[in-house]
């Protein structure tokens, strides 16, 4: 289920592959994006695993659009998303990177062909994700997290 991880000074950034699901047919079986055809109650419980597999009760998960809004995940809306789109679109609408420093949140980001980036900063503590693909990249998402980790924290 977890394909990589990687250990930094005080996070952890995991990949997860498509093994150890429930999604059957084209989706099989790790598949964690609902907005694409899967049973969403498979979806659901592909994400309970990759939770509990990481150590968490939720995911946080936003509604990615290839833009670079950016939101900041502390604990009121921490692990919103975990259950489906409509849960993403209503806290963290048309947005592609989560930033928090609240510690136990799992920040979440869906791709297939885009680039998940993952960004530390140690001293404060901070941690994102962010969604970049082509539009992403040319809006700079990347650039406009790194902007709100500062801002923020």
């Amino acid at each position: 289920m977890i394909g990589h991880h990687f250990e930094l000074p005080g996070a952890l950034a995991a990949v997860t592959n498509r093994h150890g699901g429930v999604s059957e047919g084209p989706y099989e079986s790790l598949n964690l994006g609902d907005h694409v055809g899967d049973d969403p109650e498979a979806v659901r419980a592909n994400r309970e695993r990759v939770a509990v597999g990481i150590g968490v009760d939720r995911l946080t998960m936003a509604d990615q659009r290839h833009g670079a809004r950016v939101a900041v995940v502390d604990r009121s809306n921490a692990g919103a998303g975990h259950a489906g789109a409509a849960e993403a679109a209503a806290e963290f609408g048309a947005t592609d990177a989560l930033v928090t420093a609240e510690p136990g949140v799992a920040l979440a980001v869906l791709v297939a062909d885009c680039a998940p980036v993952v960004l530390w900063d140690e001293f404060r503590r901070v941690l994102a994700v962010a969604h970049c693909g082509r539009p992403g990249a040319v809006l700079d998402v990347v650039g406009a997290t790194v902007e709100a980790m500062a801002e923020a924290f």
